[in-house]
């Protein structure tokens, strides 16, 4: 059975995303603000074409579901990740994933530079 996610199941939400078992209700103008591919795939025609089990339409991703909570925790979460702060090895690798995939340069430069200046390439550094 596919289970609701204790946060980002959100009332007002506009669209459903399943990742595995793991059903996400969220803001289809928050997530497309921040990412063309997000914002490609949740566009009209494919909301209009979507079946709409909850009354709001529903896609399926391919993401796992702890790779989409890191992606919405970077939308909707201010100060996720912390700057300057370089986050556990799990959600690096889930940051660089989700963020390679929708597009999202900002935060994957800002991942990269926390990654850097915390692992100079150089003894000197």
């Amino acid at each position: 059975a596919i289970t609701p996610h204790d946060t980002f199941y959100l009332d007002d939400g506009s669209v459903e995303v399943v990742c595995g078992m793991i059903l996400f209700r969220v803001h289809t103008s928050t997530l497309s603000f921040h990412s063309p591919v997000l914002r490609r795939m949740l566009s009209p025609a494919n909301l209009t074409a979507a079946e709409s089990p909850n009354g709001c339409p529903r896609i399926v991703s391919s993401d796992t579901s702890v790779d989409f909570v890191t992606l919405l925790k970077a939308i909707y979460l201010p100060g996720f990740p912390e700057r300057n702060k370089v986050p556990d090895f799990s959600t690096f690798s889930s940051l660089l994933r989700v963020s390679t995939k929708y597009e999202m340069p900002n935060l994957r430069a800002q991942l990269l530079e926390t990654i850097y200046n915390a692992y100079p390439e150089n003894f000197e550094a």
